[in-house]
């Protein structure tokens, strides 16, 4: 899907038709939650599926437990590579660069304290990872309205 949609996006700008870019932004964000949305099954099921395959009980809980809780950056994944696709196409590059460095600082940060100094453990990573897939899309959609 990223691929058609760095094309059509390039295209769209390159033939001076920027409105078509929304367009073909919101269709793939359809197609690609849709795609989540199913996605999130085997997320779901994670831990039944590594002891299916006979992994230890302590790796089935851990790995099902990890799943489960990365669920929202799937969907953070739906929304950042579209949006993405939509700032290249219209050579916003600096902008995502920003947007990442200040990721970069904030997930250093938090994964720091909540891993290290409040000793949250394997729940914190998963917490500090969606933080950072979401401050990016949310960065992102925030470029957005001063574009349009």
């Amino acid at each position: 899907m990223g691929s058609a949609l760095e094309t059509l996006c390039g295209q769209a700008y390159g033939a001076g038709q920027v409105h078509m870019l929304g367009v073909y932004m919101q269709r793939s964000w359809v197609i690609v939650n849709a795609t989540a949305i199913l996605l999130s099954l085997l997320y779901i099921f994670a831990g039944p599926m590594l002891r299916a395959i006979r992994q230890t009980e302590a790796i089935s809980a851990a790995g099902g437990e990890f799943a489960v809780w990365m669920i929202p950056q799937l969907f953070a994944y739906a929304v950042n590579y579209p949006a993405q696709k939509f700032l290249q196409a219209q050579s916003r590059i600096m902008v995502m660069a920003w947007i990442a460095a200040a990721a970069l600082v904030l997930h250093t940060l938090f994964s720091w304290l909540l891993i290290l100094e409040f000793w949250w453990g394997l729940v914190s990573a998963v917490v500090v990872l969606n933080a950072s897939w979401w401050f990016i899309d949310i960065g992102q959609l925030h470029t957005f309205s001063s574009i349009l």
